[in-house]
């Protein structure tokens, strides 16, 4: 890959490859982009804080309140007592992300 020709064609098969991604886990989530993402991230790594998973979805604290409050009461995911910060809650999926979830895999 030594020409700029080759990383070009290399770029544009990279963006389709993550385009095919999102929208293969967007088209089960509740509604794409942030939620598909949230969803993904905690299958990924269960256990989150609020704070944690705003970063990895990139919304603000507020956004992912918000975000985490809808997607718990459409039973996506729960909130759990956090092992060490007592004010903070570590984010689940449960049995029925874990479905959504599943069924979004490319």
């Amino acid at each position: 890959m030594n020409g700029l020709r080759d990383r070009n064609v290399f770029g544009a098969f990279a963006l389709m490859i993550s385009d095919d991604i999102v929208r293969a886990s967007s088209s089960r989530a509740p509604e794409a982009g942030p939620a598909a993402s949230a969803l993904a991230l905690l299958a990924h790594k269960p256990g989150l804080s609020i704070g944690m998973l705003a970063v990895g979805v990139g919304l603000s604290h507020a956004g992912a309140v918000r975000l985490v409050d809808r997607l718990a009461t459409e039973e996506l995911i729960e909130r759990r007592e956090h092992s060490t910060d007592g004010r903070a809650r570590s984010l689940y999926l449960t049995p029925t992300g874990k479905v959504v979830v599943s069924h979004s895999v490319v």
